[in-house]
C-alpha cells in the first residue's frame, strides 16, 4: 500500500500493501525503488555485511573463550581484553542494525542473498581463522586451584574431578617411575649390541 494511502486508514483497521517479494522492487526504510539497478549495489551490501558478520562473529567467540579461560579476578572492566571485546561487540551491532535494514528491503532475491552469504561467511570464517590461543598451563593452574585441601567431604563437583585427576596422575607418575627402569635397561642393551657390531 502506497504511503499516501495509508495516512487515509482508520485508526485499528488494516490494508494490503503494494510490496511483490520476487519483483526487483526494493522497500528499505525511507527508501523504495521501483525496478531499479540499485538492487545490485544493494545485494554487494548484504554479501559485504553477512561475510562480516560471520567473521566478526567467530573473532568474537574465539575472543570469549580466551577470556572465559583467564580467571575472574583477571576479567575486569579494565582489562585490554575486555575492551577488545567491547569494541568488536560495538561493531557487531552497528553491522546487525544495517543487516536488519537490508532484510526490510522485502526482496525475495535479498532473502536469498542473505542466506547463501551465510552459509558462505560460515564456511569461510571456519576454515580462514587462526586457531584458537589455548594455554594448558593456564588451565592446569586453574585446576589445581580447586583441589579440595580440606579433603572430599566438603568439596563441589569441580573439586571431586580435580581430586579424581590429580590422584590418576600420581598413579600414572608411579608407574611410569617402575616402567622407567626396564626402558633404562632395554636401551642400554641397544648400546652394548650396537659397541659390539661396531
Amino acid at each position: 500500500m502506497p504511503n499516501d494511502t495509508f495516512g487515509s486508514l482508520d485508526v485499528g483497521s488494516c490494508g494490503g500493501t503494494h510490496v511483490d517479494p520476487f519483483s526487483t522492487d526494493v522497500h528499505l526504510l525511507f527508501l523504495e525503488c521501483k525496478k531499479s539497478a540499485w538492487l545490485i549495489l544493494i545485494i554487494a551490501v548484504v554479501i559485504a555485511v553477512k561475510l562480516g558478520q560471520n567473521m566478526l562473529f567467530t573473532k568474537m567467540g574465539q575472543l570469549q573463550r580466551e577470556i572465559l579461560q583467564l580467571p575472574k579476578s583477571e576479567r575486569g572492566w579494565c582489562s585490554a581484553k575486555i575492551w577488545e571485546l567491547l569494541g568488536w561487540e560495538f561493531l557487531a551491532g552497528v553491522i546487525g542494525i544495517v543487516s536488519v535494514l537490508v532484510i526490510t528491503g522485502n526482496n525475495a532475491l535479498i532473502w536469498a542473498t542473505i542466506i547463501v552469504s551465510n552459509m558462505v561467511g560460515t564456511a569461510l570464517a571456519f576454515t580462514q581463522m587462526e586457531a584458537d590461543h589455548h594455554s594448558t598451563a593456564l588451565e592446569l593452574l586453574n585446576m589445581l586451584e580447586k583441589y579440595p585441601s580440606k579433603g572430599l567431604k566438603n568439596a563441589d563437583e569441580e573439586s571431586k574431578k580435580t581430586y579424581d585427576a590429580i590422584k590418576k596422575l600420581r598413579q600414572v607418575l608411579k608407574r611410569n617411575k617402575e616402567d622407567a627402569k626396564y626402558v633404562r635397561d632395554e636401551l642400554d642393551n641397544d648400546n652394548e649390541s650396537t659397541r659390539l657390531i661396531l
